[in-house]
């Protein structure tokens, strides 16, 4: 299961990267997506900080905690059709399908290999300050 989670995030990590910085800096990004992208990200940090630092946490609690994390980062994509390229909604489309994987394997992680979710939290946490920082100031 390590294997699975750390391959399936690690995809997640590479398209993130390539749809950041080659697609978000080929376009001016408009206010709305700014702000948008770094909840996105902060959205992914919430149900995996809630395995790391609540050692007990109900599959329910966490099931709802993902799946709104799953549904919020969709919450654009309507008015992407109209800002991006084909490469870039194609991006976003795999990501769709990346995000609930890395979840449920987050979720069987903690009790295997814990110590991987803790040292993925990091990373993650500096990129959502480049984003807020780099598009917002």
């Amino acid at each position: 299961m390590t294997v699975l989670f750390l391959g399936v995030a690690t995809a997640q990590a590479f398209v993130i990267l390539v749809d950041e910085f080659y697609c978000h800096y080929r376009r001016k990004l408009p206010r709305w997506e700014r702000w948008g992208h770094p909840l996105d990200t902060l959205f992914l940090l919430l149900p995996l900080s809630l395995l790391v630092f609540i050692p007990n946490l109900s599959l329910w609690v966490y099931g709802l905690v993902a799946g709104f994390s799953c549904l919020f980062i969709t919450k654009d994509e309507w008015i992407h059709s109209e800002f991006c390229e084909p490469f870039e909604n194609w991006l976003h489309a795999i990501l769709f399908v990346l995000h609930p994987l890395v979840l449920i394997f987050a979720w069987n992680i903690k009790i295997e290999n814990p110590e991987i979710l803790f040292w993925i939290l990091p990373p993650m946490g500096l990129f959502l300050i480049y984003q807020l920082l780099y598009w917002n100031f």
